[in-house]
């Protein structure tokens, strides 16, 4: 039986629903919490160097810390998201004159070609919902001269309900509709630009 035949045949006998075991691996990301129900002496079952035990995610960029039978390949990714979070909460791990080079970079790219991919490198101009608002915030906070541009740019990507959605690609709306998460970034975005924009320290 081959193994598109075998998932149907699954999908049929448990009425559409597919059931996948939960994977875990250490992880050097976030600190261990009770939402696995992890006995406490287990979030760290295979040592603090590499990591507390975190569920194993699709697509997940953060490396598991398997040792030395699977060393990891070193990747550096540039997602903007990550780049521009500091923006909105005010505080961050990078110096504010990094902060400020990364948000100087993406409004060039953005004012040179009207994309804002989410990952450096991307092609197809796939952009998260809510990257619009962070870059808003971080051109307001330089006085880039295009940040009305973008205002306007945001204000366009509204949906017939008012709201922003989960991804666009090339200004097209994808994936969740009516994202209360990229909805209100975005809102608090343009009510800062309106308000003249804010310079954070």
């Amino acid at each position: 039986m081959t193994t598109p035949t075998k998932i149907r045949q699954v999908l049929k006998q448990n009425h559409g629903v597919l059931r996948l075991m939960p994977i875990f691996v250490p992880r050097r990301f976030s600190a261990p919490r009770r939402r696995l129900r992890l006995h406490p002496d287990d979030y760290f079952a295979l040592g603090t160097a590499r990591g507390a035990i975190k569920e194993r995610w699709f697509s997940s960029v953060i490396t598991c810390m398997n040792g030395p039978l699977a060393p990891s390949i070193p990747r550096r990714y540039r997602i903007a998201s990550s780049a521009l979070t500091p923006t909105f909460i005010g505080d961050g791990p990078l110096a504010s004159t990094e902060v400020e080079r990364e948000i100087a970079a993406m409004a060039q790219s953005w004012s040179a070609t009207g994309r804002l991919p989410s990952q450096e490198g991307e092609t197809g101009g796939r952009t998260v919902g809510y990257d619009y608002g962070f870059l808003l915030l971080g051109m307001d906070r330089i006085r880039h001269p295009q940040a009305g541009a973008l205002a306007r740019r945001t204000l366009d990507l509204l949906d017939p309900t008012g709201a922003w959605v989960e991804y666009y690609a090339d200004g097209q709306p994808q994936g969740t509709r009516c994202r209360p998460w990229e909805s209100a970034i975005n809102c608090l975005a343009i009510l800062e630009h309106l308000r003249g924009g804010r310079k954070r320290q």
